[in-house]
């Protein structure tokens, strides 16, 4: 005999599988992903970033390589308060150059980066004022480097290291590799203080610097093995380079990639070809904390209550990680196959924040971010799936949620 559900006992059943639903939610859900913005790429928005945007304050400033009145790159700002995405500059080729990459704040309100061409390939220093929403000078009169002595279309790569009223960069040309530096009261005399040598032109450097009081720090993906190398430059004693630390092919196999590197009290963290390592300073020692599966992770790194977060690629996916370095566990988030995460992240009350280069909407990239809580290990469990269970006349739908889960190994 067949018996009919309506009305209160429809109620009655609803509210069971709403309660069952919010439980199955708190054993699964460990991990948010939430769609901030999906860039547009056309003459209103910018597409395709190429590297993850910073905090200033509740504000998230970042940059485009392409979209924008010219199709050539744009800033832009997300307030994580009040939800509000905004369009605040677009690159102009003969104007203020082009594909902007990172960004680093200095003081008063200035942000400084760095665009990569322009019409004549070499690249431009650039500042954006927080505080009016404006470039900084005027796009008609926009800082621009020139080429470094003695070698032409110099082009900058990667994000600016501020070093008081000090920049410091990298920079690939037709004689090879460079690292450089100006003062921001003299930016016509653009001092070279290592050169790499032609046979590292063909080879892209754009590996992060980082600085302690006289000595710059790096990475590039050379060194005596070719299998990656940590550098430093000692700005006080006749630019002195030294290598600090040789790869070797067994480490990376591969060619290699420069990722990520942050200094934290005297222990240099990095990045480079698929090995997550620490390097300390005062002992001289390396230490290999963690090897990726996969593809090399990407280009920046983030510390933040001595967890390291980063980006690194698996071998069918790519993954947000943390790694806790009191108990050298990770956590992670496994994005969707179709994403494409660029750069690092930033953290801000326990949310993540980065971009995708391509994707979203338009497929021209988005920002997103991501709650990655750390404590636990709980694996995933199956996804329910949508449908309608029905009973009798009451038919109760089951809605279909994104759901992910942490792993602890």
């Amino acid at each position: 005999m067949r018996s009919t559900l309506t009305g209160r006992g429809c109620q009655i059943l609803a509210a069971i599988a709403a309660l069952f639903s919010l439980s199955l939610a708190k054993v699964e859900a460990t991990s948010t992903f939430t769609d901030l913005h999906d860039f547009a790429g056309n003459t209103a928005d910018g597409g395709n970033p190429a590297a993850e945007p910073i905090l200033v304050g509740t504000t998230l400033y970042g940059t485009t390589t392409s979209g924008g009145s010219s199709g050539l790159g744009t800033i832009y700002s997300y307030d994580t308060l009040a939800e509000n995405y905004q369009l605040q500059h677009s690159f102009v080729n003969t104007d203020d150059s082009s594909a902007p990459t990172g960004l680093v704040q200095g003081s008063g309100g200035l942000l400084y980066g760095f665009a990569t061409g322009d019409y004549n390939d070499t690249g431009e220093l650039f500042t954006f004022n927080t505080s009016t929403n404006n470039t900084e000078p005027p796009p008609s009169d926009l800082i621009r480097l020139s080429p470094l002595p003695g070698y032409d279309e110099t082009g900058v790569n990667g994000t600016p290291l501020l070093v008081g009223s000090t920049i410091y960069g990298t920079s690939t040309g037709n004689a090879g590799s460079n690292v450089f530096s100006f003062a921001l009261n003299s930016l016509d005399d653009v001092n070279q203080l290592y050169n790499f040598g032609n046979n590292r032109a063909s080879q892209n450097f754009d590996g992060p610097l980082v600085a302690s009081g006289s000595v710059i720090y790096g990475l590039a993906p050379w060194g005596s093995n070719n299998a990656g190398v940590i550098f430093s430059i000692n700005t006080a004693s006749n630019n002195a380079y030294s290598e600090l630390h040789d790869f070797t092919t067994s480490d990376n196999p591969s060619t290699p990639n420069a990722g990520g590197l942050i200094l934290s009290g005297n222990v240099l963290y990095g990045l480079m070809g698929k090995e997550l390592f620490s390097y300390n300073l005062t002992t001289s020692t390396y230490s290999l904390l963690k090897t990726f599966a996969g593809t090399s992770p990407t280009e920046t790194l983030t510390i933040s209550n001595n967890v390291l977060y980063g980006i690194a690629g698996t071998a069918t996916s790519t993954e947000a990680f943390a790694y806790k370095l009191s108990n050298n566990t990770t956590t992670q988030y496994v994005f969707d196959p179709s994403q494409s995460p660029i750069g690092g992240v930033q953290i801000s009350n326990s949310v993540l924040y980065g971009v995708m280069s391509s994707g979203g909407a338009d497929g021209d990239g988005e920002l997103y971010s991501l709650s990655l809580p750390l404590s636990g290990s709980s694996p995933p469990l199956p996804e329910p799936t949508a449908g309608v269970i029905g009973l009798g006349s009451c038919a109760i739908l089951l809605k279909r949620r994104r759901l992910s889960a942490r792993v602890t190994i």
